[in-house]
């Protein structure tokens, strides 16, 4: 009797439990909180991320448009005086704002290249603010399409004497907004190539009068330098 009785009631306590068990599976109470706990750190983290790549990805935006109104501004030109080269290096950093900008920073380069007829493309002129310009006359053997140089010269520039193109470089360093998931300043750098807009080339440096001009670009290997009121270094073929 004891015995069943023992068991009668481990059956009713086993019977208890089970209930107890169901009850609380099907109690979706509480669930909302615990699931809450569990995303709610990934959540942050997201929130926390875009409050640093939003503006990343806006920096960037701006400056490759700095750089490529940089290029567009050089290629406007016909014939270039030092106070106009010392404008088209400022225009970066007015195209910039609303981002901090300093004196060295953004850094600045912009070349025009062109091509004997031959075949080989050298630097006209290089004038860089904060970059180190290339030296006139070496060879140039990147492209806007990264294809071999004659390629350039044979489809874009059609290979004929004296045609050249500006290429225009940019260098930022951009310090993150909120430093959260960003936490070191980002190199943002950009190269734009644009055609010369009047004339089959820019020259540079001229001194400003109408019955003077910088030389025909040729395959002279002689060459100058100088530097700007804005400490920009340029060289350039004579």
């Amino acid at each position: 009797m004891a015995r069943s009785a023992m068991r009668v009631r481990a059956t009713a306590a086993d019977g208890r439990a089970r209930a107890w068990l169901k009850s609380a599976i099907a109690d979706r109470r509480g669930a909302a909180f615990v699931e809450f706990a569990f995303i709610a750190p990934v959540l942050l983290l997201m929130a926390l991320a875009m409050s640093d790549l939003s503006p990343a990805i806006m920096g960037e935006f701006h400056v490759d448009h700095a750089n490529e109104s940089t290029g567009d501004m050089a290629s406007a030109y016909t014939q270039m005086q030092n106070s106009d080269m010392v404008n088209v290096l400022a225009v970066a950093s007015d195209v910039l704002e609303p981002l901090p900008t300093t004196a060295s920073n953004p850094e600045i380069r912009v070349t025009s290249v062109y091509t004997d007829g031959k075949g080989h493309a050298k630097v006209y002129w290089s004038c860089g603010l904060g970059l180190t310009p290339y030296t006139a006359n070496t060879a140039v053997t990147s492209t806007p399409t990264g294809a071999a140089i004659n390629s350039l010269l044979a489809t874009t520039l059609a290979g004929a004497a004296n045609t050249t193109y500006i290429m225009s470089e940019i260098s930022y360093s951009y310090q993150p907004v909120a430093n959260y998931v960003l936490t070191h300043p980002i190199t943002m750098t950009n190269t734009a190539y644009l055609l010369p807009r009047e004339s089959n080339y820019v020259g540079f440096p001229w001194d400003g009068l109408s019955t003077d001009s910088p030389p025909v670009p040729t395959s002279t290997t002689t060459n100058a330098s100088s530097t700007l009121s804005d400490g920009a270094t340029c060289s350039y073929a004579k």
